[in-house]
């Protein structure tokens, strides 16, 4: 964590296990939301350019079957 500039990491001995636990979960939600914010675009985009492949895809394989080009294996 120091490498992204963060002190995030202290040393709480008189939390108990409670208010770790408490304490772990806030930070999973933290590092979701992060994770959210840097993928979230582009696990869109990432998404939509699959679907244009396929969809360029199926129209070549419907166009040689059309037009009777041999497969190239």
């Amino acid at each position: 964590m120091l490498r992204l500039g963060c002190d995030i990491h202290i040393e709480k001995p008189s939390m108990n296990i409670a208010d770790r636990v408490a304490d772990l979960r806030n930070r999973v939600a933290w590092l979701k939301n992060v994770e959210f914010c840097l993928l979230g675009d582009q696990n869109d985009r990432l998404t939509k350019i699959k679907a244009e492949r396929y969809d360029m895809e199926t129209f070549n394989n419907n166009l040689r079957k059309q037009l009777k080009i041999p497969v190239e294996k």
